[in-house]
């Protein structure tokens, strides 16, 4: 039997980012590599931004991400815990990843222990910034009330407005989604 003490940390997938590689494409790289950790994984920490968008209505959730999550559902129905925290681009989860996929949800940041170790563990926007105009931003993203008038929108147009909203965001900082440059910076994928 292999050894399954080994935890695996990632983020930033961005599924469903259309960029210089195609959103599919990168999935499936992301399920080649959940699947060659599987079996030596004691547990499995996502740490934010696993989707570009994720916007759960009551009863629909965003189109796409079938290999992933079907992946991600085989993991934890193993017995494997896999642990997802919610970035600023997929902090709108509801229950569908928890009660479907079985993964444990962590809406803010945690301190564990590994080993002996003691290690904080979060996605980070908005840690340690003084930039109160992001602050502002968060802190209406994650306002209940509005958060229910935004899913009283039809899915089409408030996944619409996310994806926009998405793109715009890195257009504004000076990413090239279809490059994944900055102005003037050196080569980075978004």
């Amino acid at each position: 039997m292999k050894d399954k003490g080994k935890i695996f940390f990632a983020s930033d997938f961005h599924l469903g980012l259309h960029t210089g590689t195609p959103p599919l494409e990168r999935e499936k790289k992301v399920v080649a590599w959940l699947n060659s950790v599987a079996p030596h994984a004691k547990e499995i920490y996502l740490l934010g931004d696993i989707f570009d968008f994720w916007w759960e209505y009551k009863l629909v959730v965003p189109k796409g991400f079938t290999r992933f999550l079907g992946t991600v559902a085989s993991i934890t129905d193993s017995g494997i815990p896999v642990h997802f925290f919610t970035g600023n681009h997929d902090m709108w989860v509801g229950k569908y990843l928890q009660e479907e996929c079985g993964l444990i949800i962590h809406t803010s940041p945690i301190t564990t222990e590994f080993d002996g170790k003691r290690f904080h563990l979060a996605h980070g926007e908005g840690l340690g910034t003084k930039d109160r105009a992001y602050k502002i931003l968060l802190a209406i993203f994650r306002n209940r009330p509005l958060q229910k008038m935004y899913s009283s929108l039809h899915p089409a147009i408030g996944v619409g407005i996310g994806l926009k909203w998405s793109l715009s965001s890195r257009l504004g900082k000076g990413i090239n989604p279809l490059y994944g440059r900055r102005k003037g910076g050196p080569d980075k994928v978004c």
